[in-house]
């Protein structure tokens, strides 16, 4: 199996619990090679919503933690995240 086929079954891995949960729609792409996803119209609403919790969210963990220290952190969590 090469990177690109790696690349596409993980995509698949990631797809198939919003497909099952019919948080996608997913029609035929461009050619028969390729499909198109869409969040539903419901699921875009709760994504507008969750993302302006996280940010908030955000926003009182640096107050609390500090703006320095948060950056900090998040620096350290990117270079675990980047282990392979």
């Amino acid at each position: 199996m090469d990177g690109s086929e790696r690349r596409r079954e993980a995509m698949c891995r990631a797809i198939r619990p919003l497909q099952r949960d019919r948080l996608l729609k997913i029609a035929a792409g461009e050619d028969g090679r390729t499909r198109s996803l869409r969040l539903t119209a419901t699921d875009e609403a709760r994504l507008k919503a969750a993302t302006a919790k996280w940010l908030e969210a955000q926003k009182k963990f640096e107050m609390t933690f500090a703006a320095r220290n948060a950056a900090e952190l998040r620096s350290v969590l990117q270079r675990v995240a980047s282990i392979n």
